[in-house]
């Protein structure tokens, strides 16, 4: 399924909206117009300053330098804005201790190659990585798409991993990291030795996976995912499926883990569903709690001091995807998944009770008590015009039927500047006037949501 099919996350990524700090008479380094390619404008730029990149493709290898700024192409379409790594050398790099404020989005990362991290390597920093598409990467050892060691907490969100290649962690490799994905599709990626999707190896206190696709990735044993000693494992709303190999791995030898799966599918993999194994004679102990899942034969596979509670909700029948063979992993609508995740457990955006698997399966439009409004399941955010603009410019949208809608103006950081408008619209053509003379010059990005829906447009204010 193609990663247009998760909610689009507004602009620039403004669900991390917490993790930036206030940005200040921050410079815009614009490639090709003002820098020839990418490197160019993030050596000339200095913290908090925004590389802005335009659509085409740009082959070079690039490094952030310690820098924490913003290199950013197109969040809502990362396709259009490619840097490819030549084969030679990995993609990007980031290894001189940049924070969460240092942010990569909007591209599309791909033809990395190196021992370590072929797409991008992430060596004692903790950057935001938000809104890319990092395919057809390879590492001879260890994270084709991915390779992370040390840092902070470590956020992936909206990022798909497609046909990346190592000996161990095809998609992803984190050395004993905290992290967490979200809106993550990991498929078709492989590995020779170990996982074929993610790894994490040599402990880590945390990892945390909500609304993700692990798809068709190849690894011996594991094609899916392996944990190795990670103190606690948080994973809501995750479809682990067409795995060549064991879906779900876990192995700890002197730690106590713990692992909780809610609202989740695992269905077609070739090995295992799940594998929870603790080495005879070793001290350490694995606990899983599941709960409102489809599990394929019921398949948990333990091995030594493992300790499994199963809870309400549990079910073994075919979820009914799509279109499994062409990658469409979203539910029929006779799939007995829809409506089957945990009822204690937030609402899908069609406000119905919750699903299972990485992708709800849409019932707006369906009234279900009177008096209860439809959503749009399309809109159009129209024109703005004029753009680039002096002080004011238009924003014109449509709407097919009365929808709540919230439209707003965010900065490059993803910090909301201002609300243009918040409320009930009915069926139509609206527009709404930008009055920026209090906001300084520079990029901007229009956000336009309804109905869990959201559309981003660039705009720039030149005074």
């Amino acid at each position: 399924m193609e990663r247009t099919n998760f909610r689009i996350i507004i602009g620039v990524l403004i669900i991390s909206l917490a993790l930036f700090s206030t940005l200040t008479l921050a410079a815009i380094m614009n490639v090709p117009d003002d820098y020839e390619d990418i490197q160019e404008a993030i050596d000339w730029s200095r913290d908090s300053d925004t590389v802005l990149v335009q659509p085409g493709e740009y082959v070079e290898n690039i490094n952030f330098d310690g820098k924490d700024i913003v290199v950013l192409g197109n969040p809502a379409d990362p396709s259009e804005v490619i840097i490819d790594g030549g084969g030679e050398d990995r993609v990007v790099t980031f290894d001189q201790g940049e924070s969460s404020e240092a942010l990569l989005s909007g591209f599309t990362i791909r033809n990395g190659s190196a021992d370590r991290g072929g797409g991008i390597l992430c060596s004692g920093s903790s950057p935001t990585l938000q809104n890319l598409i990092i395919r057809e990467n390879e590492a001879g050892s260890r994270g084709g798409g991915l390779y992370r060691a040390g840092g902070d907490n470590f956020v992936l969100r909206d990022i798909v991993f497609e046909d990346n290649s190592a000996m161990t962690g095809g998609g992803i490799y984190a050395v004993g990291a905290d992290i967490e994905l979200f809106d993550v599709i990991i498929r078709r990626n492989t590995a020779s030795q170990g996982a074929g999707g993610f790894e994490v190896y040599g402990g880590g206190d945390r990892v945390a996976m909500t609304n993700v696709l692990i798809a068709g990735n190849s690894g011996d044993p594991v094609g899916g995912v392996y944990l190795d000693s990670v103190l606690e494992a948080l994973l809501t709303r995750i479809s682990i499926v067409d795995n060549v190999g064991e879906g779900w791995s876990q192995g700890t030898r002197s730690r106590d883990i713990r692992t909780n799966i809610s609202n989740s599918i695992f269905w077609g993999n070739q090995g295992n569903p799940i594998s929870l194994g603790v080495p005879h004679g070793e001290r350490g102990q694995i606990t899983l709690n599941i709960s409102y899942t489809d599990l394929q034969w019921g398949g948990i596979d333990i091995f030594g001091n493992v300790h499994v509670d199963i809870g309400d909700g549990m079910l073994d029948e075919n979820p009914l995807f799509v279109d499994p063979e062409e990658g469409d992993y979203h539910l029929t609508a006779d799939s007995p998944c829809i409506d089957a995740g945990d009822p204690d457990s937030p609402e899908d955006p069609d406000e119905t009770r919750a699903d299972m698997g990485a992708f709800y399966y849409n019932q707006e439009g369906v009234i279900t008590e009177p008096g209860q409004k439809k959503f749009p399941s399309e809109f159009r955010l129209s024109n703005i015009y004029p753009n680039p603009f002096n002080s004011t410019t238009t924003i014109k949208y449509s709407l097919p039927m009365p929808s709540d809608v919230s439209l707003a103006v965010y900065d490059p950081l993803g910090r909301r500047v201002t609300t243009l408008f918040e409320g009930y619209r009915q069926t139509g053509f609206h527009s709404v006037n930008l009055n920026a003379c209090d906001m300084p010059s520079g990029l901007y990005f229009v956000g336009l949501e309804t109905s869990g829906q959201i559309i981003i447009r660039k705009v720039t204010s030149l005074k």
